[in-house]
């Protein structure tokens, strides 16, 4: 039987192992291989997580199709055809009416399209702090919806 040691800080662990030895009839031998085979699970769950962790891969696959004999053109039949445009000033309508032409005889079907409207931080006269303006602005024609 452990007797408890009152010298030194140790005496708390010595008199917590000595009340289980007494209630539960475990010696601090056994309590130790209890210790020692905990923390072997743990470092040995640790591990496993660890190696889950750098291996697991998460596959995600957008599906879609194509048609081999699609051809469509983006065309503006009002807009310069060197698409540069001279003489700028702030304020100034510049008109663009880009389209989409499906080329294909035997292909129908939908066209989604993406217009980003460039936002930048501008200084406007009369004001002391840069604004975020968007660059241009653009209008939905009849017969498109526009998608948020």
């Amino acid at each position: 039987m452990v007797k408890p040691n009152n010298e030194g800080p140790s005496y708390l662990i010595d008199d917590a192992l000595v009340k289980i030895e007494r209630e539960n009839g475990m010696n601090r031998r056994t309590f130790v291989k209890g210790g020692v085979a905990l923390a072997a699970m743990l470092a040995m769950g640790g591990a496993m997580g660890t190696y889950a962790w750098f291996t697991g891969r998460e596959v995600k696959e957008n599906k879609t199709s194509i048609a081999e004999n699609l051809e469509i053109e983006v065309v503006e039949p009002n807009f310069p055809e060197s698409g540069i445009v001279e003489n700028v000033v702030p304020g100034a309508v510049i008109p663009k009416d880009p389209a989409v032409v499906n080329k294909s005889d035997v292909l129908n079907g939908y066209l989604f399209t993406e217009i980003r409207v460039p936002i930048a931080e501008v200084l406007v006269e009369g004001k002391e702090t840069a604004e975020r303006l968007p660059l241009f602005s653009f209008e939905v024609n009849e017969g498109w919806k526009l998608l948020q």
